[in-house]
């Protein structure tokens, strides 16, 4: 079923993976490593001097559950966007709402604090956006729920990061608005 994935999304996660693998087996100190060379620092210089933070943090995960639920949405949702726009297009849409989730991180930073980011969550929302304008009433079957249509689910999504703005709960909400509506 990977090889079957389309190309854009089998390339996304099998690097994402590949990453995931090293920094759970290089370590603690690998992995602290890693998140503080290239995890997502919004403070005023290192954004300007390492402007690649802005990409390689999409593929640093906290977790396996991190990991786990940022790629199935990914190809939950991506599959049906990347056959309707292309490879390329999925790409720079994939690409550009992560650096966009950066950017409206950097810009509101000094309300909420600029705290590192790890994780494709904000170019995964991006591209559940993207799902719910090019396909509005399909039915998503979430757990214990009945169906409701991707329109109402992603909404709700986004609804819940504003809610949780400034939660102190860890999760880069800001990241995930920004995204959002790069998406």
């Amino acid at each position: 079923a990977f090889f079957r994935m389309p190309v854009a999304i089998r390339t996304i996660i099998l690097a994402t993976f590949i990453v995931f693998v090293i920094q759970m087996l290089g370590g603690q100190t690998l992995n602290n490593r890693a998140i503080t060379y290239l995890g997502f620092d919004p403070s005023f210089p290192t954004f300007l001097t390492q402007p690649w933070r802005m990409i390689t943090y999409l593929f640093l995960h906290g977790g396996f559950l991190h990991f786990l639920f940022n790629m199935l949405w990914l190809w939950w949702m991506g599959r049906s966007v990347e056959e309707s726009i292309g490879p390329r297009s999925f790409t720079v849409l994939f690409l550009g709402s992560g650096i966009g989730g950066a950017f409206f991180h950097i810009a509101l930073s000094f309300l909420y604090g600029a705290n590192f980011v790890i994780g494709a969550s904000g170019a995964v929302f991006g591209v559940m956006v993207a799902f719910a304008y090019m396909f509005p009433r399909v039915p998503i079957m979430l757990l214990f729920l009945p169906p409701i249509e991707a329109r109402f689910v992603v909404a709700g999504l986004i609804a819940l990061d504003v809610l949780f703005i400034g939660s102190g709960d860890g999760v880069a909400r800001l990241v995930h608005l920004g995204g959002a509506g790069v998406g």
